[in-house]
């Protein structure tokens, strides 16, 4: 296993940290868990090729799945970043 470093807003950092709270789980092994899911999903491509392809996406899923945890209705203009879910919005138009 490399150690590595990521960037998250503070939100995705209180979301994670949250999620690993309830789950007893590390925030690692949750990060870890969301990429295997996603390259499981894709595999027929280079498992490297997909992880760099996939930057950003594990944090729509953290996000997506604080939302249904909660049972709230996400907001964003970036709809397409979540199609994982049936219950959003854009708040309005720019």
């Amino acid at each position: 296993m490399e150690r590595t470093q990521i960037y998250l807003t503070e939100e995705e950092r209180r979301a994670l940290k949250s999620l690993a709270t309830r789950l007893d789980r590390s925030q690692s092994a949750l990060i870890r868990d969301a990429i295997d899911r996603y390259v499981d999903r894709y595999q027929e491509g280079n498992r490297l090729d997909l992880l760099r392809q996939a930057r950003g996406l594990w944090a729509d899923a953290l996000i997506a799945a604080s939302a249904t945890a909660r049972g709230a209705e996400l907001l964003t203009f970036n709809r397409r970043h979540y199609p994982m879910l049936e219950n959003v919005r854009v708040p309005y138009r720019r």
